[in-house]
């Protein structure tokens, strides 16, 4: 049996990874309806950016979910989170996760 190494988590590249599972995490809450309260800091550019991504990935989720959901208006929200993504991957070097 082998025992794993603990982390340590006040290296760097572990907080990095420890922030990134954090603001994951709220935004998933938010994009379920959960109230959350996350402060992003960046530039104007890119909060809009990241705001753009959310809105799309959520706009697309309701829109499936949708009793009133046609084909047109499905390719419509996922072509505008294809967008957003783009954009977001463009700016951040990552892909966009939602």
């Amino acid at each position: 049996m082998t025992i794993p190494e603990k982390k340590n988590l006040n290296n760097e590249s572990n907080r990095d990874g420890l922030a990134r599972k954090l603001l994951l995490t709220s935004l998933g809450a938010w994009f379920l309806g959960k109230e959350v309260d996350v402060k992003l800091h960046g530039s104007q550019n890119e909060i809009k950016i990241i705001s753009n991504a959310l809105l799309a990935s959520k706009g697309l989720h309701e829109e499936l979910n949708s009793s009133e959901v046609t084909v047109e208006s499905a390719m419509e929200k996922l072509r505008s989170k294809k967008i957003a993504a783009e954009e977001f991957e463009k700016t951040f070097g990552v892909s966009w996760p939602l």
